[in-house]
């Protein structure tokens, strides 16, 4: 069995942490742990530490050491998902976080189903973030990804920087995805991920205007949350050591 982890923000770190209520249901009820017992704790910015679990009447706390960095090694690799029904986001923002993916980029488009009310929008940020935070505890990640605003995908397209620019379109011709990636290894790449209708003709468009490459798998038509998900693996299939 693994190491337990935390992660505990930047903002908190420092020799004693009180650990709040839902870490301690983690760490006392959930793993079993006790006084005395070691875990590791990562700020989700490349930091980590060993830490001891300690206790002091209803008070829980963590004595941390010193801090080191140890920065995950994955290529910047940022991933524009169109909004999906129900909780089909959850599970692709859950497991694109496991393979190693460095931001996540949510966003609207003309066939999109979900359009959230604005006042509701808070609400989803906040929960994808504490699922990428828990996938980042659970696969030994250090860092966490970005999670963007939502954006509609006329906001999203302009004033790029990002060398390889790919839109996922099923009728794309030319080459692969996967030899985009591999002929880009070096680079940070932008994906971008259709709704369960598929990007329209009009939006291709406008993404080839924006610099983005049209690209498929090759494969057979995917729901949109298996795309997302296939494309997080072949992009972050290859990986570079960091160097610090």
């Amino acid at each position: 069995m693994s190491q337990p982890r935390i992660f505990i923000s930047p903002e908190r770190f420092g020799k004693s942490v009180i650990i709040e209520p839902a870490e301690r249901r983690y760490l006392v009820d959930v793993l079993r742990l006790g006084p005395t017992d070691q875990i590791e704790v990562f700020d989700g910015q490349g930091g980590v530490c060993r830490a001891t679990l300690l206790q002091a009447g209803k008070v829980w706390s963590l004595q941390l050491e010193r801090r080191q960095i140890r920065l995950d090694s994955f290529m910047p690799t940022r991933l524009a998902i169109a909004l999906t029904k129900g909780k089909k986001q959850d599970l692709v923002i859950r497991m694109v976080t496991e393979l190693g993916i460095t931001a996540i980029e949510p966003f609207v488009s003309s066939r999109s189903v979900s359009r959230p009310k604005p006042s509701r929008i808070a609400g989803k940020l906040d929960r994808w973030r504490t699922i990428a935070i828990e996938a980042a505890r659970q696969s030994g990640r250090t860092t966490l990804p970005e999670i963007g605003s939502v954006k509609t995908l006329e906001e999203l397209l302009p004033n790029r920087n990002e060398p390889l620019r790919v839109i996922l379109h099923q009728t794309a011709k030319g080459k692969s995805f996967e030899q985009l990636v591999q002929s880009a290894a070096e680079n940070e790449r932008l994906i971008l991920v259709g709704p369960e209708g598929g990007f329209s003709s009009h939006e291709v468009e406008l993404a080839q205007k924006a610099g983005f490459i049209a690209a498929s798998f090759g494969l057979p038509v995917l729901r949109a949350e298996t795309a997302a998900i296939v494309a997080a693996a072949f992009a972050c299939l290859d990986r570079r050591p960091v160097v610090l």
